[in-house]
């Protein structure tokens, strides 16, 4: 091998390192993981003030963060967001989501676990949810079609099928005039993170119990193909990125 090397090299030929891709090489480190795991779902962009962004490959149109999956109550870590995307994984539960006008809904990424990183609201009989933004606040660049909130009833909270009762502010009209957020931030593990509707409150709006899930057993209901659940279950399993490269 030392001879077939160096005859390259008299030739004129000079091998190269391969170069690391631009958005990879301008994330932070422990960021790094999360470009290897998601470049097949989509692209990084360059956002200002923010960095390169995921950008996931989806309908521009109808796609919202927290739209495709459902809410899993769990009695340590409050409702978890179960996500039946290939990268929800990772852009559920770890970092941000913000609204550009020009490349839609993008996620940064972030190195603190959380069952879902949202905002929560009650609006009449329905319970509604948005994306947190950079420092925890809604940072959405430009008008967002129909609202940054999904909406749902109550009742629904726990079901699988929620996707089928969301609707947006918008669409849900005079019932969001007298929307209150729900501010339950509970702290664990050192992550601070809002709780979101008590499980109690819940229960009376369904009229019976709400059955509580494991964490594991909620990974594998939207898990629908092996490299995805093991990321999931993996990123459930640490709820800290450590490791850099």
């Amino acid at each position: 091998l030392a001879l077939v090397v160096g005859s390259c090299a008299v030739g004129g030929y000079v091998p190269q390192t391969p170069s690391m891709p631009a958005a990879r090489a301008a994330l932070r480190p422990e960021h790094r993981i999360f470009h290897d795991y998601l470049v097949d779902y989509g692209d990084w962009v360059l956002i200002e003030p923010y960095g390169f962004l995921f950008r996931p490959r989806v309908d521009f149109a109808t796609f919202r963060p927290y739209g495709d999956g459902f809410w899993a109550p769990s009695d340590p870590w409050g409702w978890v967001w179960i996500s039946a995307e290939p990268f929800g994984w990772a852009t559920y539960h770890y970092g941000f989501w913000t609204w550009d006008r020009f490349q839609g809904w993008v996620w940064g990424p972030g190195v603190d676990w959380g069952p879902a990183w949202v905002n929560w609201e009650i609006a009449g009989g329905f319970a509604g949810w948005a994306p947190l933004g950079p420092a925890g606040g809604g940072g959405y660049r430009g008008d967002i079609p129909g609202g940054a909130y999904l909406f749902a009833p109550i009742e629904r909270l726990g079901s699988t099928d929620i996707r089928a009762h969301a609707v947006t502010r918008a669409d849900l009209g005079p019932a969001t005039e007298a929307a209150r957020p729900i501010e339950n931030v509970v702290e664990r593990d050192g992550v601070r993170y809002n709780f979101g509707p008590d499980f109690e409150f819940v229960e009376r709006a369904r009229g019976g119990p709400l059955p509580r899930a494991k964490i594991e057993t909620a990974v594998g209901a939207c898990a629908g193909e092996g490299r995805r659940k093991e990321a999931a279950a993996e990123s459930m399993a640490a709820p800290r990125i450590e490791a850099t490269r």
